[in-house]
């Protein structure tokens, strides 16, 4: 039987979603996308890219370790980092 990475990932997801919702977005003005659009459970850090409906995006790096650990302390600055990227982005471009 194959561990279920299902958890850890909708956790992640889970804690994304709130970030970007401080930073203003709403769920439907982005997409989340695990590993170049496929989660891949073997790999030790994964790319969650955050790919917004006009096309910009910014990626975060999050180790395996954190994610089978429910350690979201260990990704959450680079989540808002990427987010306040693409706030910046939408507020110079004056969207």
């Amino acid at each position: 039987m194959e561990p279920d990475n299902t958890k850890p990932v909708a956790g992640a997801e889970h804690l994304a979603r709130a970030v970007g919702a401080r930073h203003g977005f709403r769920a439907h003005d982005y997409a989340l996308i695990w590993d170049a659009g496929r989660f891949d459970p073997d790999l030790e850090v994964h790319e969650l890219a955050i790919t917004t409906r006009d096309g910009r995006s910014a990626t975060v790096q999050v180790a395996a370790e954190a994610l089978g650990r429910f350690n979201p302390w260990t990704y959450f600055a680079g989540m808002d980092r990427a987010f306040q990227t693409l706030r910046r982005r939408e507020i110079s471009r004056g969207d």
